[in-house]
């Protein structure tokens, strides 16, 4: 069974964009990093929005197999939803 990363939150956005928890809170309330809630409080980001965002500010496009991230190339934290695929 291996696990894929599909979300992340506001803390691991921040620290993979290299801008502050603010700034990301900011950026999802004005709609430029897609997100959903869980619950009331707990704000999740699809990883695949964040690496889109990293990507295109390198000028590459996510659906090229040359780009520089992916979702498999980002190290899992403890505050990210995972699933399981059998």
């Amino acid at each position: 069974m291996t696990k894929r990363t599909v979300t992340i939150g506001v803390a691991g956005a921040a620290d993979l964009l290299g801008i502050s928890k603010n700034l990301v809170y900011k950026l999802v309330k004005a709609g430029e990093i897609p997100s959903f809630r869980l619950g009331q409080r707990r704000i999740l980001i699809p990883l695949e929005a964040i690496l889109n965002i990293i990507n295109s500010a390198m000028g590459t496009s996510s659906s090229s197999s040359s780009t520089p991230f992916s979702a498999n190339s980002i190290n899992e934290a403890p505050d990210q939803l995972t699933l399981f695929d059998d």
